[in-house]
């Protein structure tokens, strides 16, 4: 090969293009700050990026560009990289977007921007992998964001911005430590999942939807210890459930809703202790749900303004714990078990 790239732009309307920046031999020891790029703008384009680590450790950085409906893009910055920077922005409607920064990588950032209808976008950290931020912002209708920081991976940072209708988003952190996770959702009819589970500590987990029909799960089960999950929910039909079972510790749950018909459930139970649940509710036929079974040192509140709210608590198997049940209006019910 006469000639080798470090920073590729292709011409406009190019149907496929592949860029490898294998960084494995001495002829990139001259390249300062190896820097991938490619720019495509038609439809049905490939846009394909490979970096594999400096031996000098300098900075790899990929950014992607198309402009129009069908596309495809993934980069790919693996085993034992470092303080890298991967960017996918598409713009049109049907694209689709994969960064994968794994195996023993460090500091990492990996950013997806999409805008239009349709589109699809996620991000793989995981695999022993430390000080990570993966961001997925989408804007339009029946958009679906994956985020994977898991087993191992330590200091991540996942965010997903979604703003439409029918929106989906996952983040997936088991078996991590000191992890944040936030999920902001506009629109009608949109789901988040949260996980954060299995051998897991200091984890933070935010879910927070606006629009009619939203769904929002927060998992910390497993031996998970001082995590920290918040819904907050404003709409109708909304519905909330977060998990922290099964001898996890320290734990703080708190939902809040506002609309009618909502649904609040918290479960902290099988020799789960020293945990915190709070549900407040604003608005007619809500029902909150909080168990705190086998433990101990647990508190539980519930706080309901409407008419027609329900609220249960199950605490059997406790002790020193706290319970406080407010509701204000007509039909109410509360139920305790001790």
């Amino acid at each position: 090969m006469s000639r080798t790239f470090n920073r590729y732009t292709p011409f406009a309307g190019i149907s496929t293009a592949v860029l490898f920046a294998l960084l494995t031999t001495g002829a990139w020891a001259s390249v300062p700050n190896n820097v991938a790029e490619m720019i495509q703008d038609g439809d049905d384009n490939t846009a394909t990026i490979v970096q594999a680590p400096d031996p000098d450790g300098i900075r790899l950085e990929a950014y992607i560009n198309q402009a129009g409906d069908y596309n495809y893009a993934t980069i790919t910055q693996n085993d034992s990289s470092a303080y890298n920077v991967a960017t996918i922005d598409q713009s049109g409607d049907g694209n689709s977007a994969g960064i994968s920064q794994s195996w023993y990588s460090e500091y990492n950032e990996a950013t997806v921007n999409q805008g239009g209808d349709y589109n699809t976008a996620w991000i793989s950290q995981n695999g022993s992998s430390q000080d990570n931020y993966a961001t997925v912002n989408q804007s339009g209708d029946e958009n679906s964001a994956d985020v994977s920081q898991s087993y191992g991976a330590e200091y991540n940072d996942a965010t997903v911005d979604q703003s439409g209708d029918y929106n989906t988003a996952y983040i997936n952190q088991d078996g991590s430590l000191y992890n944040v996770a936030e999920v902001d959702q506009s629109g009608n009819s949109n789901d988040a999942t949260v996980i954060q589970r299995e051998e897991s500590e200091g984890n933070y987990a935010m879910i927070d939807q606006s629009g009619d029909g939203n769904s929002a799960t927060v998992s910390q089960d497993y031996h998970s210890f001082y995590n920290h999950a918040e819904v907050d929910q404003s709409g109708d039909y909304n519905s909330a459930t977060i998990e922290q079972n099964y001898d996890s510790a320290d734990n703080s749950a708190t939902i809040d809703q506002s609309g009618n018909g909502n649904s609040a459930e918290i479960f902290q139970s099988e020799y789960a202790q020293y945990n915190t649940a709070t549900v407040d509710q604003s608005g007619d036929y809500n029902s909150a749900t909080i168990l705190q079974n086998e433990g101990m040192d647990n508190v539980a509140s519930v706080d309901q303004s409407g008419d027609g709210n329900l609220a249960f608590v199950n605490m059997v198997g406790h002790e020193y714990d706290v319970v406080t049940v407010m509701q204000a209006g007509n039909g109410n019910v509360a139920q305790y078990n001790p």
